[in-house]
């Protein structure tokens, strides 16, 4: 099953909390797959603002973060 991703600016996915946990986001080329976790997940090692684990791609099964700028300038909605 191939999602169709949606490019969603800054603004409106703080307006509308649309990086809350268990949310699905990708890569434009769509090669890279995270999802958002808990900042308390047992993986964590750095705590973001945004933390997510990587499901597809180079980094597969690492956990990572990063700013809400950068996030929603990176990574593309896929599901809530």
């Amino acid at each position: 099953m191939s999602w169709k991703s949606q490019v969603v600016s800054e603004e409106e996915g703080v307006a509308r909390n649309l990086h809350l946990p268990g949310s699905w986001w990708s890569s434009e080329d769509n090669e890279e797959l995270i999802q958002i976790i808990e900042h308390d997940h047992i993986l964590i090692d750095d705590i973001y603002p945004i933390n997510f684990k990587y499901w597809t791609g180079p980094n597969t099964n690492k956990v990572s973060g990063c700013d809400i700028s950068k996030f929603y300038s990176k990574w593309h909605l896929k599901s809530k």
